[in-house]
């Protein structure tokens, strides 16, 4: 039998005066334990609550190492760097265990495994997310799109400084979508407007 991630998930607010949703939930039925590195599905039944939150503001950087292609670049997600996402990230997992204590699944779950009962404190909780925490599945934002010289493409996708190269993914996006990369990478947004730019059906702002 093969299952979704998930089989639940939304949006809500780590906050209540936001106007916003700045989280994602997703919602398993079956317990994983491991670290950031190696994820195991364990064989008790279990239920795993995990989320993220959105817009993060910290930055990281990706470095070429050398002219050699084969050689892997220098990356540093620099992830929890900015005080808003340790914020966020606090928040977000007290959320979580308010969620598990309502009244429909409090007589269901026996305890918390990971990263269990004992971690409390915003420090402890932050060290769990340093610890337990992963990269997801929507990477973006390491090639940006801009007028300014700064952006690595210009507003037609095109290399600076590069003939004849373009970037056509979610790393050209300047700023984060709140949610899902899926339907703005796949063909219904960046894909689609390249191949417009590329066939000269509709144009870009040129650049100076």
């Amino acid at each position: 039998m093969t299952h979704a991630a998930h089989e639940a998930g939304g949006f809500f607010k780590t906050r209540p005066e936001l106007d916003l949703p700045d989280a994602q939930i997703g919602v398993s039925l079956y317990s994983m334990n491991g670290d950031g590195n190696k994820v195991e599905i364990d064989k008790q039944p279990g239920l795993t609550i995990g989320g993220y939150f959105l817009r993060p503001q910290s930055q990281g950087e990706v470095r070429i190492q050398s002219a050699d292609a084969t050689v892997p670049p220098r990356i540093n997600a620099n992830y929890l760097s900015a005080e808003i996402d340790r914020t966020s990230a606090i928040a977000l997992f007290r959320w979580f265990r308010r969620l598990a204590a309502q009244p429909v699944l409090k007589p269901f779950i026996v305890g918390e495994l990971t990263p269990g009962p004992k971690v409390e404190s915003d420090a402890q909780i932050l060290a769990a997310f340093r610890r337990f925490g992963q990269t997801a599945y929507h990477v973006s934002g390491t090639c940006r799109m801009g007028a300014d010289s700064a952006s690595v493409l210009d507003p037609e996708l095109r290399v600076r400084g590069v003939e004849g190269l373009r970037v056509v993914d979610t790393s050209v996006m300047p700023c984060l979508v709140s949610g899902n990369t899926n339907a703005p990478a796949m063909a219904i947004a960046i894909a689609m407007r390249a191949a417009e730019i590329i066939t000269g059906k509709v144009s870009g702002d040129p650049t100076p």
